[in-house]
C-alpha cells in the first residue's frame, strides 16, 4: 500500500495573504513597459474590488490603444461608484468626443449611475445636465418620468429641457404635458413648437 500523503497545513488567512501579494504583483505589472504585460494584468484584474484604484490611475496614463480598452472595459464592468464618478467628470469637458465617451460608459454602469442622476441634473453646467437627464432612465421609467417632469418644469436652459422632452418622446411616454409646459415656459422657441404642432398640444 502506498503512502498516504498529508494535507498542506494551511493556517487561516494564508490564502488571503498570497492573494494579497499576487495582487500587489499585478498592480505592479501595470507599469511593465510591455503593453502585453499590462493588458493580462488588467485582464486577471478585472473583478477585483481592491483593484480599481490602480485600474483608474493606469487608465488615466496608459497610451496603448488595447490596454486602454481592456481598462476600460474592466472598470466600467465594475458598476462601482468611485468610477462612475470619475466619468460623470468628464461630461463638462470641451473635447466632445471624450464626453460622448464618458457617456456610453455610464450608460454601462446603471447601478452607479443611478446613485449619482440626481446630483448631476443639478450641475450647473448645462451639459452636464444635457447629459444626466439621458442617463435618468436607469430607475423604474415612473422615476425616469418625474426627473424629466421636473427638469422640464424647473431647468433655465432651453436645452436642457429639450433634451428631457426628446427623452420622454423617445422612452414612448404620455409626453403632451411636458411638450405644452415647454412651448409655455419658452415661446416662440420654433423646437417645442414643431413638437406641440407634430402631437396636436396646445400651449
Amino acid at each position: 500500500m502506498g503512502l498516504i500523503k498529508s494535507a498542506p497545513d494551511v493556517r487561516p488567512g494564508d490564502d488571503r495573504r498570497r492573494r494579497s501579494r499576487d495582487v500587489q504583483g499585478l498592480v505592479a505589472a501595470l507599469g511593465q513597459e510591455d503593453p502585453e504585460v499590462r493588458r493580462r494584468a488588467v485582464l486577471d484584474l478585472t473583478g477585483d474590488p481592491s483593484a480599481i484604484p490602480a485600474l483608474l490611475v493606469r487608465y488615466q496614463v496608459e497610451a496603448d490603444t488595447a490596454v486602454a480598452e481592456s481598462l476600460r472595459t474592466a472598470l466600467v464592468a465594475s458598476d462601482d461608484l468611485v468610477v462612475a464618478r470619475f466619468f460623470s467628470a468628464q461630461l463638462g469637458l470641451d473635447d466632445a468626443a471624450l464626453r460622448n465617451s464618458a457617456v456610453l460608459a455610464l450608460q454601462l454602469m446603471p447601478k452607479a449611475t443611478e446613485e449619482l442622476v440626481g446630483e448631476l441634473l443639478a450641475d450647473p453646467d448645462p451639459r452636464v445636465r444635457t447629459a444626466a437627464v439621458g442617463l435618468a432612465t436607469g430607475g423604474t421609467p415612473a422615476a425616469a418620468l418625474d426627473r424629466w417632469v421636473s427638469v422640464v418644469a424647473q431647468d433655465q436652459d432651453q436645452n436642457v429641457v429639450a433634451a428631457a422632452v426628446e427623452a420622454a418622446v423617445g422612452s414612448g411616454t404620455e409626453c403632451g404635458a411636458l411638450i405644452a409646459e415647454a412651448v409655455r415656459r419658452f415661446p416662440g422657441n420654433p423646437y417645442f413648437d414643431f413638437l406641440a404642432a407634430t402631437f396636436a398640444c396646445a400651449p
